[in-house]
């Protein structure tokens, strides 16, 4: 399981972490920037005591509909 440890502005990073990736009402996906958050909980919930939360820096003022994917860093841009 890849369990992301940073937040990376670009594609093909050789710094490691992940690399979030926007889609807006199906137009293709984008970089956004954000923070990633870890929350360690005292007991499992679904069998895990860590979580992750991205949160965006940025915002689109006109989205009905958005997806995110926290992708590898060395990965490629999702389709």
């Amino acid at each position: 399981m890849y369990v992301p440890t940073s937040i990376q502005e670009s594609f093909n990073s050789t710094v490691g972490g992940s690399v979030p990736a926007f889609n807006v009402d199906g137009g293709g996906f984008g970089i956004e920037s954000g923070d990633l958050q870890s929350i360690e909980l005292t007991s499992a919930h679904l069998g895990y005591n860590e979580w992750f939360v991205f949160g965006r820096k940025t915002r689109n003022a006109i989205a009905s509909n958005a997806i995110f994917r926290l992708i590898n860093s060395s990965g490629s841009l999702p389709s």
